[in-house]
């Protein structure tokens, strides 16, 4: 038995929805109708029996306890209605089909509940299955996951990697049947006619099966998939080729990650590693939200002053969500090195087909390059990513106030000078605010909202809508010597320079650090900083907070010293571990503590996305938590005694180590 799908890839700007359709092989009016919390009945046409996927709970429909519950009746109802000749599964969902489990019934059940849920869905997909009559599943939108199965899925490379397929791909690849392009314009919105365009097409196709007029065709295999499935009939081969991939998943993942290898061998638990996982879901969600309510006024015009690597980089992400955007800098020399690095990050997502070539024309007509002020009266908003020098932000700013109109908000995109001291300089505080982007901007997700104590909700609420129409994960921090993200990372940075100064070098500093999963080395982490500019934050950072960031001379001398002598120490995996996680965790909490940050998931998600604390431990809240905090004190205290009062806990570290009840995240 083969499903009939229908998918619908979903493009930016003018590109056609898609549909596609795949196939059951073996009856449309409404003559009777039945409703169930997520699913509705309906038989359309006399003959085919229509089941609507639609949680009125969630956005998004998922494989939740109670859909698994209700499925297997409702598809049952169908197989034994004589009337009812062929089945449809359609999402009422204008952007998505099944998006797979539901995160929130796996973070709260036990592995006995997950079974029985696991065993509701395997039920339900058997029953399909096994159905006499032909089975057409319109799909829309996203069909991930366990949404996947009322599909055919590609095994190992899809399931491992995730990846997202596109509609025309997908039925190359034999995931899909058919793909069916949208009707023309009508008085429905785009998605809502593509949605009752597919289910009429997949009625059609369902009674076309039963009464025989379309024949399902049956896939041939390719040269290599034969090979395949006569090497997975032999243990040596099969376990051969278990192998192969699990090597490929270690490569890539320094075994952080279990899932990848649990799914090779057909099981996933609640591990350590998927709970800070589905907490990073959860956070990341949470922060695609605004939670300082709606704008008094819609932005819709931007500048953007400078259009160096930053600011070309926060142009292109605004041009591409519809923002008109002025891009000004000094000499036309540097416009041109700005608009040659939009153009190639356009020319980029076309050739990954993100974009259509007419899409990313457009796009670029969004852009107004400028060396003059004389169309900033119209502007809602300025971004400021000029050089790190408060004279000079201080200049722009009183000089860019004689232009902009009185709603105007001024945002300064800078990595750590404090935006109350930028403030300073203006007659509107008020409309003053930090939006720290992230390099390169338009992959980074994170963008850090930076407040001060005269900076307005209304200002606030702005420019996070902003960041999230800019497609961002925002969070909001109170003002402060390299924020928060920045002051983790000198904690963090300071350590790393200790190490190296202590004979670990470069190549070994990146290998240990990716081990412990971080995405980048933190030697290669420095250089894409950029030494002359971690030189120059590490210089104001340590100014401000002294021995628990900088080198004393002494130390620093002594340090040198053992080295050029050739004592390099022994350094072990988890010392090099808990002295690296320890100064970043304690750091975090310490902004906390101070106010810095809101809350720990806020904390969580800005040392992931912006920094890359690595995912598996959830960020440092979540580690802290998993890991123990009296377990971490002990550490740090023993690593206090060798190296010194850097790794000195903060009291609200000391505190939740005192009392294990106290979590930083409820779940």
């Amino acid at each position: 038995m083969r499903l009939l799908n229908a998918f619908r890839g979903l493009s930016r700007y003018y590109s056609p929805y898609y549909k596609a359709i795949c196939m059951s092989g073996a009856r449309c009016n409404s003559t009777a109708s039945s409703t169930a919390s997520c699913l509705h009945y309906e038989i359309k046409g006399g003959d085919v029996a229509v089941l609507t996927f639609n949680d009125p709970k969630s956005k998004m429909n998922t494989l939740s306890a109670q859909l698994m519950s209700e499925f297997p009746a409702i598809v049952k109802q169908a197989l034994n209605d004589p009337q009812v000749r062929s089945i449809v599964l359609i999402s009422g969902k204008i952007d998505n089909f099944i998006a797979g489990a539901d995160i929130g019934l796996i973070q709260s059940s036990n592995r006995e509940e997950l079974k029985k849920v696991v065993a509701d869905g395997l039920e339900s997909i058997q029953i399909l299955e096994d159905s006499p009559k032909p089975v057409v599943a319109a799909i829309m939108g996203a069909c991930m996951g366990g949404g996947l199965e009322v599909s055919v899925p590609n095994a190992f490379d899809m399931m491992l990697t995730g990846k997202n397929i596109r509609p025309d791909k997908a039925k190359k690849m034999g995931l899909v049947d058919q793909v069916v392009d949208e009707l023309g314009p009508g008085i429905k919105s785009p998605e809502e006619r593509t949605r009752d365009y597919l289910e009429e097409i997949a009625i059609q196709t369902a009674r076309n099966l039963a009464d025989g007029k379309l024949k399902r065709t049956e896939r041939k295999k390719g040269l290599v998939d034969r090979v395949m499935d006569l090497a997975l009939k032999f243990d040596y081969t099969r376990n051969m080729i278990i192998d192969q991939v699990k090597g490929k998943v270690m490569k890539q993942t320094q075994g952080l990650y279990p899932a990848p290898l649990r799914i090779i061998e057909v099981s996933i638990t609640m591990t350590n590693e998927s709970k800070a996982l589905i907490g990073l879901f959860h956070g990341q969600t949470a922060c695609k939200k605004n939670r300082f309510g709606t704008p008094q006024k819609k932005v819709e015009n931007l500048a953007v002053l400078g259009a160096g690597l930053m600011g070309a980089g926060i142009v292109q992400v605004s041009i591409d969500k519809g923002f008109k955007t002025i891009m000004k800098d000094m000499d036309q020399k540097g416009l041109v090195r700005g608009q040659i690095q939009i153009e190639k990050g356009l020319k980029t997502a076309v050739k990954k087909r993100k974009f259509t070539q007419f899409e990313a024309d457009t796009v670029l007509t969004n852009l107004l390059p400028a060396l003059t002020y004389d169309e900033f009266s119209t502007v809602d908003m300025v971004i400021e990513a000029v050089f790190e020098d408060i004279n000079i932000k201080h200049k722009v700013i009183k000089e860019i106030e004689q232009y902009i109109p009185e709603h105007c908000i001024f945002a300064s995109n800078t990595s750590a000078l404090p935006i109350t001291e930028i403030a300073q300089a203006s007659k509107r505080p008020e409309k003053v605010i930090g939006m720290h982007y992230f390099s390169p901007v338009d992959k980074m997700q994170l963008l850090e909202i930076v407040t001060t104590a005269k900076t307005s909700k209304d200002t606030i609420a702005s420019a996070v809508n902003v960041g999230l129409r800019q497609g961002k994960v925002v969070i909001v921090v109170k003002d402060g010597p390299g924020f928060y993200t920045t002051r983790c990372l000198a904690s963090f940075m300071a350590e790393v320079f200790k190490l190296l100064l202590e004979g670990i070098g470069p190549k070994e500093m990146d290998k240990r650090t990716k081990q412990i999963g971080f995405p980048v080395g933190s030697a290669t982490l420095v250089d894409e900083v950029g030494i002359d500019i971690g030189a120059h934050i590490a210089d104001y950072i340590a100014g401000v907070f002294g021995p628990r960031f900088g080198f004393s001379n002494q130390e620093t001398g002594l340090l040198k010293e053992m080295v050029a002598k050739g004592y390099l120490g022994l350094i072990t995996d988890d010392n090099f571990k808990m002295r690296l996680l320890s100064r970043f965790a304690n750091e975090a909490v310490l902004c906390l503590q101070e106010g810095i940050i809101d809350n720990p998931l806020e904390g969580d998600i800005g040392m992931v996305f912006g920094l890359g604390f690595p995912p598996p431990l959830g960020g440092p809240f979540r580690f802290i938590d998993i890991y123990g905090a009296d377990k971490l004190v002990a550490n740090m205290e023993s690593i206090r005694a060798a190296y010194g009062d850097a790794f000195a806990p903060c009291q609200l570290l000391l505190d939740h180590a005192k009392d294990p009840t106290k979590k930083f995240h409820k779940k």
